[in-house]
């Protein structure tokens, strides 16, 4: 019996409620080592980490191709943690192992690619929270109580050498975009949660470096003094549209 015959066998014995005796396959099978039997788990196991791979990362999976995708992802899966037991957690390290195989330094790009499809898994898995809307935020300004501005805690920032955000929007559709790297700037991301689905934003040289300041220091006063460097009109409209937008949605 060919091993995906008695995979299934098995697997419809295991989904079964009535406790019938094990499958004849399986009684037959006594000749098998131990090494043998646990092979059929190990198998199991790799393909379900496979497939949860292609739903945490599908623009790669549509880059690389079906067969190339599960070559890497089949060597990947040997060398990865699974000690809590969560598939969510799966591919955290992925971008960093991909990085290091020398058949793909022509897409110097892939790595970067990789950890925005891994932020944007991580941010549809935060909770939702509770926003303030733009006009309690003004009127918090106003009365003087704001001083600490915050980002969403679902959010999270990436800066890329490569257009990372444009190759990934254009990989969307399952055709093969045609795309030349150098007529495309290199990409400044925000990762943000907004009506409980991931989004994901450009940002100008000058937002980036605002929201990247307010993440580590919420204090908008000290870093307003960090952008100033960047011209004052220009800090200004920055924090303008990261607040209209909803980048920033709490004071305190």
């Amino acid at each position: 019996m060919k091993l995906e015959a008695l995979q299934k066998e098995m697997l419809s014995w295991i989904q079964s409620s009535q406790p019938d005796s094990a499958p004849e396959c399986i009684q037959a099978a006594s000749s098998l080592t131990p090494e043998q039997g646990l092979s059929v788990y190990r198998n199991s196991i790799h393909e379900i980490a496979i497939r949860a791979l292609k739903l945490t990362f599908p623009v790669t999976h549509r880059v690389l191709g079906e067969e190339c995708f599960r070559s890497v992802l089949s060597h990947y899966i040997r060398t990865a943690d699974f000690s809590d037991h969560s598939l969510e957690n799966l591919g955290q390290d992925l971008h960093e192992y991909v990085a290091q195989l020398p058949e793909f330094e022509s897409l110097t790009y892939l790595p970067d690619l990789i950890l925005l499809e891994l932020r944007i898994h991580r941010c549809e898995l935060e909770p939702a929270e509770t926003a303030m809307t733009l006009e309690e935020i003004q009127s918090a300004i106003q009365l003087g109580i704001a001083s600490q501005f915050h980002l969403s805690d679902s959010s999270s920032l990436l800066a890329s050498d490569y257009p990372v955000l444009d190759i990934w929007q254009m990989h969307q559709e399952y055709s093969e975009p045609e795309m030349n790297l150098d007529e495309y700037p290199s990409s400044r991301v925000l990762i943000t949660q907004q009506q409980n689905q991931a989004f994901c934003f450009a940002l100008s040289p000058e937002e980036y470096a605002l929201l990247s300041a307010l993440s580590e220091q919420p204090d908008l006063e000290k870093c307003c003094e960090l952008l100033t460097s960047r011209g004052q009109e220009s800090s200004l409209s920055a924090f303008s549209n990261c607040m209209e937008q909803g980048f920033i949605n709490r004071v305190t």
